[in-house]
C-alpha cells in the first residue's frame, strides 16, 4: 500500500481493520479495575458475543495461557496468568475446567455478567472523586506481620466488591498506588498485605464476605441507600408502561427489568416527554421497534440500552426520525401480517376442505345412484327371465296400448312416431319398451332401490 499524502483516515481506518486486530479500552472501567485488567475482560467479553459454546446456560470460551499469549504477545506469560488470576479473585470473570469431548479437560472462561453489569452502573451514575469517605484505603493498613498475609491480588478484589456493593466511586488505581508507595507492586513475586491490624470495621469489607452475597442482595441494599419510595398508583403506572413495551417488542427475548432506579427514572419521563399518556408512550416503542440500528440488527455487537433509550435527547432524536426510524417492520406489524396469513390459509384449507367434501358428496351420490340402476334393473332381468312367450307377447301388446292411450303414465308417449315408422324393428322400440317393464312390472319404487344401494354402499 502507498502511504503518499492522499490517503484519508477512512482509508487508515480499513488497513488497520483488515491487517491488525484492534483491541478495546473502557477508560472509566481501567480507572477502577486497572489497565491491564481491562483490556483482558474487555477481549473474553468481545469472544463471549462471538462464541456458541452454551454449558449449563451460560456462554463459554476456551483458551489455553499460551493461546492467551498469543492475543496479548506485549505481555510475558506470568503476567498474563498473574491479570487472569487477578480478575479471578475479583469475581468478574469465571474459570472452570469442562470436558469438551471424552478424555480431554479444557479451561473455560466466562464473564459473572450481573457483577461486571453493577460495576459498570455505579461507573457511570457515580461522580468520581478523589478520596471515597465510605470506603477506608486498604493501603492505609498494610504493615509488616507475617501472619495471616492477604495478596496484592485479594485487596484489589476488595475494593471491587465494595465498588459493587457501596457505589464508591474510589478507583483500583488510586489504591493501587497506595499499596505501591506502601512497598507493595502487582509485579512477579508480589509484596503482601497483612491483615493482623486491620479494624473490625475493615474485616467485615473482607472478600470472603462480600463473595457470599448474591448479585441482588448487594444490588437491593445499594439501592436501598437511595431511599425511592413508590405510591401504588406509581407501581400500577410504571408496570403498566412495561406491559405496553413487553407488548410492542414481542421479539426481544430479554425484557429490561425494572428495579427501583429505573423505576423513578421511568416514571420521571412519562410525565415530562410523554405528559403521562400510555398511547404516547406505546408510539414510542413501535418507532424505537422500527428501526434496525436501535434494535441491533444493523451494526454488530450492539443493540440500544433501555436505559439510555430514556435519555432526553435520544428521545428527541427518535421522535425526530434520527436512527432510521421506519427501515423495520415492527413486530406488531410483523405478529398481524403472520396471524393475518395464517387465518387466510385456514380459510383456505377450509374452503379446500369444503369443496373436497362436496366433491365427495357429489361423487357418493352418483355412485349409490348407480347401484340402484343397478340393482333395479336386476329386478326387472328376473322378472323378464321367468316370463312364458305367452306373456312376452301379452306385455308387448300392454305396451302398443299405453303408447296410444289418452294418459302418458310413464313418460314415453314421444316414442308414438317411430313406433308407428317401424314399428318394432326399430331399436329405440326396444328401449322405450324395456323402460316400460321397469316402471310396469317392478313393484319396488326408485327409492326403495336408493335405499337399498346407500345401505350396500356403506356396508363394510
Amino acid at each position: 500500500m502507498d502511504f503518499s499524502s492522499h490517503i484519508a483516515p477512512h482509508d487508515a481506518y480499513n488497513f488497520i481493520k483488515t491487517h491488525f486486530s484492534p483491541q478495546l479500552i473502557i477508560p472509566e472501567l481501567a480507572k477502577v479495575i486497572g489497565l491491564d485488567e481491562s483490556v483482558v475482560l474487555l477481549q473474553i467479553h468481545y469472544w463471549l458475543q462471538k462464541s456458541q459454546h452454551v454449558i449449563d446456560n451460560s456462554v463459554w470460551v476456551y483458551n489455553t495461557f499460551e493461546q492467551w499469549q498469543e492475543q496479548f504477545s506485549y505481555w510475558s506469560l506470568s503476567k498474563i496468568k498473574r491479570v487472569f488470576d487477578s480478575l479471578h479473585k475479583t469475581g468478574l470473570v469465571i474459570s472452570q475446567k469442562k470436558k469438551r469431548h471424552s478424555g480431554c479437560h479444557t479451561k473455560w472462561y466466562s464473564i459473572d455478567y450481573p457483577k461486571f453489569y453493577a460495576l459498570l452502573e455505579k461507573i457511570k451514575y457515580t461522580q468520581p472523586t478523589k478520596k471515597s469517605p465510605n470506603l477506608p484505603s486498604l493501603a492505609n493498613k498494610v504493615i509488616t506481620d507475617p501472619t495471616s498475609r492477604m495478596p496484592y491480588t485479594e485487596a484489589i478484589s476488595n475494593i471491587v466488591e465494595n465498588i459493587v456493593a457501596q457505589g464508591s466511586a474510589t478507583t483500583i488505581n488510586q489504591e493501587k498506588s497506595a499499596l505501591v508507595q506502601n512497598g507493595l507492586s502487582s509485579g512477579q513475586n508480589e509484596p503482601i498485605i497483612t491483615k493482623t491490624n486491620l479494624t473490625d470495621n475493615n474485616k467485615s469489607m473482607s472478600n470472603e464476605f462480600y463473595r457470599k452475597k448474591q448479585w441482588l442482595q448487594t444490588l437491593g441494599s445499594t439501592r436501598q441507600t437511595e431511599n425511592f419510595s413508590f405510591s401504588k398508583e406509581d407501581m400500577e403506572v410504571s408496570d403498566q408502561l412495561m406491559k405496553i413495551w413487553s407488548s410492542v417488542f414481542i421479539h426481544e427475548e430479554k425484557k429490561p427489568l425494572l428495579h427501583d432506579k429505573r423505576r423513578a427514572k421511568l416514571l420521571k419521563v412519562f410525565g415530562r416527554d410523554f405528559s403521562n399518556n400510555f398511547e404516547e408512550w406505546r408510539e414510542f416503542c413501535i418507532l424505537i421497534n422500527s428501526s434496525r440500528f436501535l434494535m441491533g440488527e444493523k451494526k454488530e455487537g450492539f443493540k440500544a440500552h433501555f436505559d439510555w433509550l430514556l435519555e432526553e435527547k435520544t428521545i428527541e432524536k427518535i421522535r425526530g426520525g434520527e436512527f432510521d426510524i421506519g427501515d423495520r417492520i415492527p413486530d406488531i406489524e410483523q405478529q398481524r401480517h403472520a396471524e393475518e396469513q395464517a387465518k387466510a390459509e385456514v380459510i383456505a384449507v377450509a374452503k379446500l376442505t369444503a369443496l373436497q367434501v362436496e366433491k365427495q358428496q357429489v361423487e357418493r351420490e352418483a355412485e349409490i345412484k348407480r347401484l340402484a340402476a343397478k340393482l333395479e334393473w336386476s329386478a326387472l332381468e328376473a322378472i323378464e327371465n321367468s316370463w312364458s312367450a305367452k306373456e312376452i307377447e301379452q306385455a308387448k301388446q300392454e305396451f302398443e296400448q299405453y303408447l296410444f292411450a289418452a294418459e302418458d303414465e310413464y313418460g314415453l308417449h314421444h316414442y308414438r312416431d317411430i313406433f308407428n315408422q317401424g314399428r318394432w324393428q326399430e331399436p329405440m322400440i326396444n328401449f322405450a319398451f324395456t323402460s316400460f317393464k321397469r316402471q310396469r312390472y317392478v313393484t319396488k319404487n326408485s327409492h326403495a332401490f336408493i335405499l337399498e344401494a346407500t345401505e350396500k354402499y356403506y356396508k363394510p
